[in-house]
């Protein structure tokens, strides 16, 4: 048993007592923390994708991996007329959530 009781309940007449019942659902949540969001009273809970669908991401022709593209004739373009090289990346990806119902939170 831990050092500390799960839950605390006042009891009548305004002294608090202990209450011994242990928390149920006690390391059922796995805790993330978000440094940059600005709200730190804020939180969400998300379903586990094993147990229930939640977000489902999809890639173009199934490239998962970005495609770096480069400018390869010199008489064209900029490579001709000032010493430039250039670079395109190129990363087509979509997402949809599967089910609202997956996510709860609360905005304090």
């Amino acid at each position: 048993m831990d050092t500390y009781p799960d839950t605390v309940t006042p009891a009548a007449g305004g002294t608090a007592a202990v209450d011994l019942r242990r928390n149920m659902v006690k390391g059922w949540f796995e805790v993330i923390v978000v440094d940059y969001w600005t709200d730190a009273d804020n939180w969400w809970l998300v379903a586990d994708p094993k147990l229930a669908p939640t977000f489902e991401l999809g890639f173009l022709n199934g490239k998962q991996e970005p495609e770096l593209l480069s400018q390869n004739d010199p008489t064209q373009g900029s490579l001709f007329s000032a010493d430039k090289v250039s670079y395109k990346i190129r990363h087509i990806y979509g997402g949809a959530v599967l089910d609202w119902r997956s996510y709860f939170g609360g905005i304090v």
